[in-house]
């Protein structure tokens, strides 16, 4: 074997061997594939809450074609269509929440825990309008029905906030202990408030949380006036 053949064969196992290494060293420095952090029960809760998006949206399509097919019948039978109107204006009006409505659901309660020794003077138990909130958003992403908070019934233009040291829902104050009074299904919404860690955040502030199932349960109506800033009747003479 010549000197040159030699040369060669030395240099090319050279870079060879440093080739490897510089594939082993990428691989070894390389960012990690990107993997789902959630747990497994995390994403079975929120495939269940798609889930029930999804068929309450078919729910709302069925009921439009059912009064669709309504109207039709009664033009077709020479029957007043009011009638059928009326109907649907009162469903409407119990949707938004102008009307008082019955159904099964629970009782949610807050109250303050007694503090003694050392607590009662190192720590102060207020419940803000954040709190409060938080409770609400988490009934309506899990599909509750009608929502009353010390019978203020909570509609999509209610504001609960704190004004100094009140809290106020409608403008109305309110004053703990807070009663939650929640339309909807309790074997849904109360493991959904749970695993939200609701009892665990309130006792952090001195306060615990009772579920109370009810299966008849009564919800008042809104009792102010909504008012329209930007919404106009059209006139009948606008072209």
């Amino acid at each position: 074997m010549t000197r040159d053949l030699k040369v060669v064969l030395t240099f090319t196992f050279v870079c060879f061997i440093l080739g490897l290494m510089v594939a082993v060293q990428y691989a070894s420095t390389s960012l990690p594939e990107e993997r789902e952090t959630r747990g497994l029960n995390d994403l079975r809760l929120e495939l269940k809450k798609e889930r029930e998006r999804s068929q309450a949206l078919l729910e709302e399509i069925a009921k439009y074609n059912q009064l669709l097919q309504l109207y039709e019948r009664s033009l077709a039978q020479d029957q007043d269509p009011l009638e059928v109107m009326e109907k649907e204006r009162l469903r409407l009006r119990e949707m938004i929440g102008l009307e008082e409505v019955q159904g099964k659901g629970f009782i949610i309660r807050i109250e303050q825990r007694k503090l003694e020794g050392k607590e009662a003077y190192e720590f102060d138990p207020v419940i803000y309008d954040e709190d409060l909130r938080l409770i609400v958003n988490e009934l309506n992403a899990y599909g509750a029905e009608a929502i009353a908070i010390n019978g203020q019934r909570i509609i999509a233009t209610s504001a609960i906030r704190n004004v100094q040291d009140r809290i106020l829902i409608n403008t109305i104050p309110v004053s703990p202990p807070y009663e939650i009074k929640v339309i909807g299904d309790p074997s849904t919404l109360i493991p959904a408030l749970k695993l939200a860690g609701l009892e665990e955040y309130f006792d952090m502030v001195s306060h615990h949380v009772t579920f109370e199932e009810k299966a008849l349960l009564t919800v008042p109506a809104y009792s102010q006036s909504i008012e329209f800033q930007f919404l106009k009747p059209v006139k009948e003479d606008n072209r």
